[in-house]
């Protein structure tokens, strides 16, 4: 039809995927062009360059039920060549051991979940009495040592009372003493009376004075308190002005998910990666489920407490990380999916009201 239109010679050049025939190409032209063998050479060239982009537009212009077929018949049409049914069975037989392996094969599954690190003990100094900060000797991370005074109060109107309390004290001692001179007992009585008054006043004032220094209760840092901008600021009776922890002593506290926290006992290991020491896994022991739940973040979760075992150079209170906690071994299919399962099942369970 081609020649009989254009004239001339036509050639013929057939497209070949993988040995198999899906069509030709027919190209006419003059005589003295067609005829060259240099034009022959060059079509052919043109049609293997082509053949991949004619064949990649067809199948992306298929359905998928088309697509599907397509799939079965050159599958079927690979086995039946020489050698692919071995092939074949051993993919098939990896295949199934991969997912015997997955469904049978017990590993350790471990409970991931945020974690941080804390003083063992955390002790907050809070303000003895009313008063105005005088002086602030330390900021947060400071090593501080036990009896050092951290925080200095105002103490001009403790003075003052001290003052009085001991004059009223040393006037109600001379009226005991002049009354006993002159014998009247009941004189000396009352005297006596109002002079213990006025001593119990004046010790209450003194230990008031003592406490206005706030003292670091033990060795360690401060971890909580900046006051180093405050400074002549009114503080009231327990407000708390810093927070205090050992420097050698630590605990970790795990934000365990509450989908995970039927898992996790008391005396479980596990291991931590902090992301100041992320080259390091500390490892630790669980100490204490708290049966408390905690809502942050849109979370809901439970802290456990741990006792870390080694401890690294450069650790602090405040580091944070990722901890993973040992549980019971669980095939890893289950592993992978059980969050899914679960969040089905409870999805079906609200359908199903």
């Amino acid at each position: 039809e081609l020649a009989r239109h254009w004239g001339g010679v036509t050639i013929t050049v057939p497209l070949v995927v993988d040995g198999r025939p899906v069509g030709a190409i027919a190209l006419g032209g003059a005589d003295n062009v067609a005829a060259n063998a240099e034009a022959v050479a060059f079509c052919e060239h043109f049609a293997c360059i082509l053949v991949p982009i004619l064949v990649l537009k067809r199948a992306a212009d298929r359905r998928w039920y088309q697509r599907l077929g397509q799939a079965v018949f050159d599958l079927r049409e690979r086995a039946g060549r020489p050698g692919t049914t071995r092939t074949m069975l051993g993919a098939t037989a990896a295949v199934l051991a991969a997912a015997i392996a997955l469904v049978a094969w017990p590993v350790e599954y471990r409970v991931t979940a945020p974690a941080r690190v804390e003083g063992a003990i955390q002790r907050s100094l809070v303000a003895p009495a009313d008063g105005f900060l005088r002086q602030i000797h330390v900021k947060p991370g400071d090593a501080v040592k036990a009896g050092q005074v951290l925080v200095e109060l105002a103490d001009q109107d403790l003075e003052l009372e001290r003052l009085k309390w001991t004059a009223e004290f040393a006037q109600h001692q001379n009226s005991s003493r002049s009354a006993l001179a002159r014998t009247e007992r009941t004189e000396y009585v009352v005297a006596v009376g109002k002079a213990q008054e006025a001593k119990a006043q004046l010790d209450l004032v003194e230990q008031a004075i003592q406490r206005a220094s706030v003292r670091a209760p033990f060795d360690g840092t401060v971890i909580k308190g900046d006051l180093s901008q405050t400074l002549g600021a009114p503080v009231r009776r327990g407000d708390v002005l810093l927070t205090v922890a050992p420097s050698n002593e630590f605990r970790l506290v795990v934000e365990v998910d509450e989908r995970d926290i039927a898992d996790i006992a008391p005396g479980a290991t596990g291991e931590v990666h902090l992301a100041a020491l992320p080259r390091e896994s500390v490892p630790f022991r669980v100490t204490r489920v708290t049966p408390v739940a905690t809502s942050r973040d849109a979370r809901n979760f439970y802290e456990i407490e741990g006792r870390p075992g080694a401890l690294p150079a450069g650790l602090r209170p405040g580091l944070q990380g990722v901890a993973k906690i040992g549980a019971d071994d669980r095939t890893l299919a289950w592993i992978w999916t059980h969050r899914l399962v679960d969040w089905a099942r409870l999805a079906l369970w609200s359908l199903g009201g």
